[in-house]
């Protein structure tokens, strides 16, 4: 049987965790102090100070009303991202990359005398090491263009928690609607699952109090101990992974709204962006029919960009029933081998030869099941 291995990450999609930076896990809550912990220089430069995000009770100029409401939402997010666990090992995806290099903020930051303090703030951050704000000093590239892509290609390298270190100093620097992009565009792409982290327990193995929070999702590396019989697993993305997840199903089906499913989904989107794969269209389909999902799964299936990765993944999760019969949200089916069919090396020349895995959650009929418990006693679930 052959198998399958995931290979090491390319170096680009790295990341370098700050781990032991004292604001790593800290519950910080929005607004944040203005006043500097051990860890961060106690003399700003003038020319950069720091805000008071305090004042955010009032408009910020500038900022029409909606701009404003956007504003102080992505703040929120960005504080209980920084407070979390969750972005502490993500690797930064390629749109990421380019939306953040793109932002008129970030290449304002690299104008006359800005590099230096922008690095300091970074710095005391944790986004960057004082090492390499040192050897970024005296570095004498071809041009200030290539200085400042070799900057983005190290914080990238950090990780999400970077980027979202750089967003918090773009705030800083009233660069506001470039931290609103960022995190509007992480934050809608769902690569930073939800946390519940004012529910979290001490006690070792302790999970958030609510059933509805997902868990942070994060991947460690593993070591391939031998076989030679392997999947080439190389490629960056590694492939592409489509989502169909049903939740709200149409009046007079007998199936009922699948509550949760949402942060499901969420979870698969972070789990596999952390190992190299790229998420179809960036989006999880929802609630789709019968017929939807068969042209879904057709045009996924042919989808040229395959021919230049080396792997595929399917994941549909919605109401079962028997023989692989999976629900659409009008009621109707189509079953686990259909989908399947789609992926012949006819059908997905690209895919030919390439491992193509299949995830399908569903109830597979009405029938029950004993459980152990670990006190001995039985209880039944669904298929």
């Amino acid at each position: 049987m052959e198998r399958l291995r995931i290979a090491d990450q390319p170096d680009v999609r790295n990341v370098e965790v700050d781990a032991d930076h004292p604001r790593v896990g800290s519950a910080q809550k929005y607004p944040w102090p203005s006043s500097p912990t051990q860890t961060e220089s106690t003399q700003q430069p003038q020319s950069f100070p720091k805000s008071d995000t305090r004042k955010l009770e009032h408009f910020e100029p500038g900022l029409t009303t909606e701009e404003n409401t956007k504003l102080v939402a992505c703040l929120g997010k960005l504080t209980n991202w920084l407070a979390g666990q969750a972005c502490q090992k993500i690797p930064v995806p390629e749109d990421v990359r380019t939306l953040v290099e793109k932002l008129p903020g970030s290449k304002e930051l690299f104008g006359q005398g800005k590099p230096l303090l922008f690095l300091d703030r970074l710095a005391d951050l944790g986004a960057v090491t004082v090492d390499f704000r040192e050897k970024y000093i005296v570095m004498s590239p071809s041009s200030q263009e290539e200085k400042r892509k070799d900057f983005f290609d190290y914080l990238f390298r950090k990780g999400m928690r970077a980027v979202l270190n750089f967003a918090k100093m773009l705030y800083e620097d009233k660069k506001l609607l470039d931290v609103i992009k960022i995190v509007e565009h992480i934050s809608n792409r769902g690569y930073i699952p939800a946390e519940n982290v004012t529910a979290r327990t001490d006690k070792p193995g302790g999970s958030p109090e609510s059933s509805t929070a997902p868990t942070a999702v994060v991947v460690k590396k593993g070591h391939y101990k031998g076989g030679s019989r392997i999947y080439e697993m190389s490629s960056n993305p590694r492939g592409y992974v489509l989502i169909i997840n049903n939740e709200k199903f149409h009046e007079g089906t007998p199936y009922t709204e699948r509550r949760g499913t949402a942060l499901d989904g969420d979870n698969l989107k972070a789990l596999f962006v952390q190992i190299g794969f790229k998420i179809y269209e960036g989006q999880q389909f929802r609630d789709q029919t019968k017929k939807e999902m068969e042209v879904l799964v057709q045009r996924f299936a042919s989808d040229k960009r395959h021919a230049h990765v080396h792997a595929s993944v399917v994941c549909v999760l919605s109401h079962g029933k028997e023989n692989g019969r999976i629900a659409g949200v009008d009621g109707q089916h189509i079953t686990d081998v259909e989908i399947e069919r789609n992926f012949t090396a006819s059908s997905a020349p690209g895919l030919a030869g390439k491992p193509k895995l299949f995830f399908f959650v569903a109830c597979r009929g009405s029938k029950s099941h004993s459980l152990y418990k670990e006190d001995g006693r039985t209880g039944t679930a669904k298929n």
